[in-house]
């Protein structure tokens, strides 16, 4: 029964990145992958909200299992931004190489600040 509920979470999660992703894109047209980054912004802030509103809460595995592993799971998309960020490095000369540590770092940095944000607006809750 978990896998189903939690399989029928992840495809929810994976068509809602899909809209956000296509939405910020063409909300700011840019070879950036503005999209990408959006949907891990907000899966990472989502991650901490999420970890902060059930510590110390009784809450079902199964709604943790399928909020968490599930929804964002499908939501977030850590192989997409690798391969952006390869195929920038290969797209040429520096500032291909300079267009990859930008989609390297940019998500990384502020997708840490996104999950304390989101982790510290769920503990005031």
């Amino acid at each position: 029964m978990t896998w189903v509920v939690v399989g029928a979470f992840g495809a929810l999660g994976a068509l809602a990145r899909y809209g956000v992703s296509g939405i910020a894109q063409l909300m700011w047209r840019t070879t950036f992958p503005v999209g990408t980054l959006v949907v891990n912004i907000t899966g990472a802030f989502a991650a901490g909200l999420l970890l902060a509103l059930v510590t110390g809460r009784d809450v079902p595995d199964l709604l943790m299992t399928a909020a968490g592993v599930g929804f964002l799971g499908g939501y977030s998309t850590f192989s997409t931004w690798m391969v952006e960020s390869v195929l920038a490095a290969e797209s040429g000369g520096r500032v291909g190489l300079r267009r990859a540590g930008e989609n390297l770092v940019v998500p990384l940095v502020v997708g840490v600040g996104a999950v304390a944000i989101g982790f510290a607006i769920g503990q005031w809750i």
